[in-house]
């Protein structure tokens, strides 16, 4: 046995037939603060990661959830000590007199609220994989389990990699409802002490469904050609928003549930790409809530694509760069809280997404016939260019999933 082991993290999102809003909220004044941090730290996380990713991949999507990333590192906010601890939480922009307590605790307030109603289903579970025989903290077994509800499932990383892949991938596929069926491809090395899963996974119908009738072969400019994709096409009476001198155009799509939504952000000029991103760049917490308090309904033509996206980010190079680089380090990494009799570090973190957009959001439901009348033709908006969407909490400002579509994915029916 080595006498530093290795820790591997992975993050697996799910986001299925997503279709969202009905009226916009401003973020909760009462909030306290420790809550207005947690909110506007994920906010901020989500940002940031997509910026870097696409700096990586400037011609591929980006799909990723916040909330499920912040999550799995404040998982390993539970497990450090000393500067390992501090610089997590410096990087996540907690401030100093922020107990580390009130952290968790609005973590858990958050998971305790999700929503489990027939128009909008979302589940965060996590679940903890040590090797068999490891010494990891009770303390941290349980601290883990009072906050984030985390499951225990002991493998054997070091005789039995192939079925400790194997009994992962199932658990993955499992709370994902088959979605993400394989989140490790290669081996897992037998030395590894233990894989953290954060599993996200949302359903939910649109207030307002697509007519499938409608439903016809349109053109998204990528940026770098055109191409061919379905286009789903109805008439709404929903928030909407237009910066003239800003040269974009924000809309939100209603959940039956009404207090989530699906914002589409879309830039109005011919720049693309390079427009996005100088938005998404000053698309801070701050700007984002002045931008939806001027939101106000209005009749709109909505056309987007019938897509889907999928992706698995490497974090580590992220993360690094928003300054968690001890955990990563095999003499810096101080991982104490989480196991005092081994000398842990950080491996591997990766982040897997999957996201449908179809007409209805939830499979059987109803669809509800929208008439367009060729003699009275409201506002049009039409996602066919590079263009943000996420999804967000109106009652608290929480964003739980951020994605830039570059490149969508025909989602055949």
């Amino acid at each position: 046995m080595n006498r530093n082991s290795c820790l591997l993290l992975i993050l697996c999102l799910i986001v299925i037939q997503i279709i969202t809003v009905f009226t916009v909220c401003s973020p909760m004044k009462n909030s306290s603060s420790a809550e207005a941090q947690v909110i506007n730290m994920v906010e901020e996380l989500g940002r940031k990661i997509s910026q870097a990713q696409w700096r990586k991949n400037p011609n591929d999507n980006v799909v990723l959830s916040p909330l499920s990333i912040a999550i799995i590192l404040n998982l390993l906010i539970l497990g450090t000590n000393g500067s390992s601890n501090v610089e997590l939480k410096n990087a996540l922009n907690y401030s100093s007199d922020l107990q580390e307590e009130a952290i968790h605790e609005v973590f858990k307030g958050i998971l305790v609220s999700l929503p489990d109603s027939k128009g909008v289903k979302i589940s965060l579970n996590t679940r903890l994989f040590p090797r068999e025989g490891s010494q990891i903290q009770e303390s941290y077994k349980n601290v883990s389990k009072n906050y984030y509800f985390t499951e225990i499932q002991s493998l054997d990383f070091q005789k039995s990699p192939a079925l400790a892949k194997e009994a992962i991938n199932s658990w993955v596929s499992d709370s994902t409802q088959g979605k993400i069926v394989e989140s490790f491809s290669g081996p897992l090395r037998p030395d590894t002490v233990l894989v953290a899963c954060s599993v996200l996974f949302l359903s939910a119908a649109w207030e307002n469904k697509f007519n499938s009738n409608l439903t016809k072969n349109g053109t998204f400019n990528t940026g770098r050609r055109n191409i061919t994709i379905p286009m789903m096409t109805s008439d709404m009476n929903i928030p909407y928003f237009r910066d003239d001198k800003s040269s974009f155009e924000i809309v939100a799509l209603p959940y039956e549930d009404k207090s989530y939504s699906m914002y589409i952000l879309k830039p109005m000029d011919s720049t693309g790409i390079s427009k996005l991103i100088q938005i998404e760049n000053s698309l801070n917490s701050t700007y984002l809530d002045s931008l939806i308090s001027q939101m106000e309904n209005q009749r709109i033509l909505v056309t987007i694509p019938r897509m889907k996206l999928n992706q698995k980010l490497d974090l580590e190079m992220d993360l690094k760069t928003l300054g968690i680089k001890q955990i990563f380090s095999r003499n810096l990494a101080n991982l104490v809280n989480l196991s005092d009799k081994q000398k842990l570090f950080l491996t591997k973190i990766f982040h897997k997404a999957f996201l449908e957009i179809t007409e209805d959001g939830t499979s059987g439901a109803v669809v509800t016939t929208n008439v367009i009348s060729p003699t009275s033709l409201p506002e049009r908006f039409i996602l066919d260019k590079p263009s943000l969407l996420f999804v967000r909490d109106n009652e608290n400002g929480l964003i739980h999933f951020w994605a830039k579509v570059i490149r969508p994915e025909p989602l055949t029916t």
